[in-house]
Order: structure tokens, then C-alpha cells, then sequence
């Protein structure tokens, strides 16, 4: 699979405040996780709340379609955030969706007119990454003040974005690069001034998981550079600039996630929906242990002394399922099925309390 198909299938996938209807009954209820499926036929999406143990569940109306998958869904302290591009046949919606985790109330952030590919949180800063006309750009929208700036990145196709600290790391893939090239963009927050560009190329592409820890920046490929299997973990020393590599020795590491000096690594081929396997990597001895688990995992989330992982089957198929297990030990505690309670909708992710 080639770099450029696979952006394609990424794109395909994710291809004024005001505030949303609280939705039906029961919507002050207790939850654990919740359920988020769209449609890029018609302006709709449904949040489903819901617990691992029983069935019990409410649900939100959403007036957006076109919301992108986990990669750009973010938690920003009691917040979570989506983006969302509206019908697929027009992709204007620039529009990203903050949900407040406690109150359920929902406010729409409309930040541009274009097609958004990956989001990130800062403080009273959301951020959008996205093209139109071969023009890609990176805008920042002060919720305070409501105005929003502009970057442009030449030829820099941004799937993923994290805010760290004062600095925005946005990771690309340069369309038309022989051979691929893969760049990370570091850019001061307050003025949305890249800092530096850092060439990653030798790291692999396909960047779409990271987290910061002591100053080090640990990420991964999905694919290697040859558009092979990546099976490396890589952490970047953001003082020195100082790349490490890990074999981790289980192909298509996808989203990572630190608790308890570990980082938790899910193995998923997002274009051919493939994987079940999970590393936990020691953080001190740099050793990891792989784990099979039940089904696909689409996406995961660490919720309190468990780790709960969903199967998304894919858009037009609706099977599809939420495994919880204890974290310490990953032994399986539940099986929870899930239904879409529109059938022209497909999940897309979940986010817990």
C-alpha cells in the first residue's frame, strides 16, 4: 500500500459558537464511555453514553456530519473534541465540536470553509490542519477572541497534531516526495510561527500517535520508509533533537498512550482494518511484551484501572464491538456489542468520562 493511497483512505474516513439540544431522556444519566457515529451523506451524528457493565444508555443528536476519526478527536482537561467537515460531496464545514465530559453540553467552533485533516488543543486554542486547492495550512481559532490565524506549509499534508507545553508538533507527509518524505513541524503557539522543521523520514511515515514524557517525544510510524511494516517506536529528545528507535517487533504501531511508567501501543492497519495486538513498553528498562487481544482495535482509551478498546468495522458495515479489560494484567471483563442507532451512520470513535 503506498503512502499516497493510504492518505487517501485516511482523507476518505475523515472525509460562531452555539450550543446543541440536550437530546432524550435519560441524558443526566451515569456513563463510562461514549459511542460517536456520523454520515458524510447528510448533516446528522448521534452521541450514545453509555456503561461497560449493562445496557443502559442515552444519546445526543448532532446537527454536523463528516466528523473524522480518533486521530482527530482530542481530550483537553474535562473536554473532548471532534472535528467535523460536513457532507462529503462539499467538505466545508470547517467545524470542530468541544463537549463538555460532565455537563454534556455541546458547542460548535466554526474555525474555516475547508476540509479539516487532523485537530489539536491548546489552552484557549483549537487548532485545524487541513487543504484546499492544493493550499495546506494550519489555522489557530482563539475561543476568547473568536479571530483566526493562518499558516501555510508547502506541499505538507498534516494527518496528526499534538500540543505540548508552548509548542504545536504537527507531523507531515510531503505529497509528490521521491522518496517519501515525512516532516515534523514545530511551531511556537502563541505567535503560529514554525520554529523548526525536523525531517523524520528515516522514522518512517504515517505518524498518527504520540505523547510527551520528561521531554521526550515518543511516536509512531505506521508505515516504514519503504511503505513497508514499521515495528519501530521512536522518541524524539526535544532539547537535543536526538532521534531513538525501539523495535517493538509487531508491525503497524498505531496510538500510544502513557500510564504508570509505560506506554500502552495498539498494532492496527487502518486501511485494511486489521489488527488485535497491544505492547506495553517499559519506560525504564526499554523493553516491550505484546499481547493478542479479542478483535480489532480501531481505537483504545486507559478509563481508571482498565483499557478499553473498540472494533469499528468501517463505513457501510455496522458490526461492531467494545472490549474492557483490567489494565494491570489485560485480562478480559466485558464484551459489550454495539449498535448504531442510525443505520446510514458508522462509528467513527469514543471517548470516556
Amino acid at each position: 500500500m503506498k503512502v499516497s493511497s493510504f492518505i487517501l483512505a485516511i482523507m476518505a474516513m475523515a472525509i460562531l459558537a452555539s450550543c446543541l439540544p440536550a437530546g432524550q431522556a435519560g441524558y443526566d444519566d451515569q456513563y463510562e464511555f461514549a459511542l460517536i457515529e456520523t454520515t458524510g451523506n447528510e448533516n446528522t451524528g448521534h452521541i450514545t453514553f453509555r456503561n461497560v457493565a449493562d445496557d443502559k444508555e442515552s444519546g445526543i443528536e448532532l446537527d454536523l456530519g463528516g466528523i473524522l476519526p480518533w486521530n482527530s478527536h482530542k481530550t483537553y482537561r474535562n473536554f473532548v473534541y471532534l472535528g467535523a467537515n460536513g457532507l462529503d460531496t462539499q467538505k466545508d464545514s470547517g467545524t470542530v465540536l468541544e463537549i463538555n465530559k460532565e455537563s454534556k453540553e455541546i458547542v460548535k467552533y466554526k474555525i474555516w470553509d475547508k476540509p479539516i485533516t487532523a485537530i489539536a488543543v491548546a489552552d484557549d486554542k483549537v487548532f485545524v490542519a487541513g487543504n484546499l486547492n492544493n493550499v495546506y495550512q494550519i489555522a489557530a481559532y482563539n475561543k476568547e477572541t473568536e479571530t483566526t490565524a493562518e499558516l501555510e506549509l508547502k506541499d505538507s499534508l498534516i494527518l496528526y497534531m499534538e500540543a505540548y507545553g508552548d509548542r504545536l508538533y504537527a507531523f507531515s507527509s510531503v505529497l509528490g516526495s521521491n522518496p517519501n518524505t515525512s516532516l515534523l513541524y514545530v511551531i511556537d503557539i502563541s505567535r503560529l510561527e514554525v520554529m523548526e522543521i525536523i525531517d523524520i523520514s528515516s522514522c518512517g511515515s504515517l505518524q498518527l500517535g504520540s505523547c510527551m514524557i520528561e521531554g521526550i517525544l515518543y511516536f509512531t510510524s505506521n508505515r516504514s520508509i519503504d511503505d513497508g511494516m514499521s515495528t519501530d517506536l521512536y522518541g524524539l529528545d526535544t532539547a537535543s533533537r536526538e532521534i531513538f528507535s525501539y523495535d517493538i517487533k509487531n508491525p503497524f504501531p498505531f496510538q500510544i498512550e502513557e500510564r504508570g511508567g509505560q506506554l500502552f501501543i495498539s498494532h492496527y492497519d487502518p486501511v485494511n482494518l486489521e489488527g488485535n495486538g497491544l505492547t506495553v513498553f517499559d519506560l525504564e528498562t526499554k523493553e516491550p511484551a505484546f499481547y493478542t487481544l479479542s478483535g480489532i482495535i480501531s481505537q483504545f482509551e486507559i478509563y481508571e484501572d482498565q483499557i478499553l478498546t473498540a472494533s469499528f468495522p468501517g463505513s457501510g458495515r455496522n458490526e461492531a464491538v467494545l472490549h474492557a479489560y483490567r489494565l494491570d494484567d489485560l485480562e478480559l471483563l466485558h464484551t459489550v456489542p454495539l449498535e448504531l442507532n442510525h443505520d446510514s451512520h458508522y462509528f467513527v470513535s469514543f471517548f470516556t468520562r
